[in-house]
């Protein structure tokens, strides 16, 4: 099962690294580079066919992609990070985001397709099962159990009791 990473770009930490630039000549921006490029490297999703994992710098969260309400992508409109955008995924019990991702769009109708794909599977699987039993309904067990005990008691003959039985298959 091959997976797609998708990567936030670098411009995410633009404030640390603008600072870094910054503090280079003081010898303490080096040590602000080296943060900025670390914490762009541990945040970024790993997309499957089947589900999702997303690691942030502290945590991961892996779920399924049925699991995912609703997935959109706002793209940003400003001149520094052109052709940029934000990816929102949302789940029943939290919500992802993850900012400054070139093609976004691509990656989230994929996600919709393949939820999409998923969602009309499932319903496939699940067999429908036609009204086998329809003097059954509501009522209709009581009846039998009436049948039964009328036979039983021998209150009616065995030939009424199967014709009335057969009303019941």
């Amino acid at each position: 099962m091959k997976s797609k990473l998708i990567k936030p770009h670098l411009i995410v930490e633009w404030k640390l690294i603008l600072t870094g630039i910054l503090l280079l000549p003081v010898g303490f921006g080096v040590i602000l580079l080296v943060i900025a490029y670390q914490k762009w490297k541990s945040c970024y999703w790993e997309l499957f066919d089947s589900h999702i994992i997303i690691h942030t710098e502290s945590d991961s969260y892996e779920f399924s992609l049925t699991d995912i309400v609703e997935a959109e992508a706002t793209i940003y409109n400003s001149l520094l990070i052109k052709g940029l955008s934000s990816v929102k995924l949302k789940t029943s019990k939290a919500s992802f985001i993850l900012h400054a991702v070139s093609g976004s769009e691509i990656y989230v109708s994929a996600i919709n397709e393949i939820i999409a794909h998923i969602h009309q599977e499932k319903q496939k699987e699940i067999p429908v099962r036609e009204a086998e039993y329809d003097d059954l309904a509501i009522g209709g067990l009581d009846r039998y159990n009436d049948l039964v005990g009328l036979w039983q008691a021998g209150l009616i003959t065995d030939e009424d009791f199967q014709s009335e039985q057969k009303k019941f298959k």
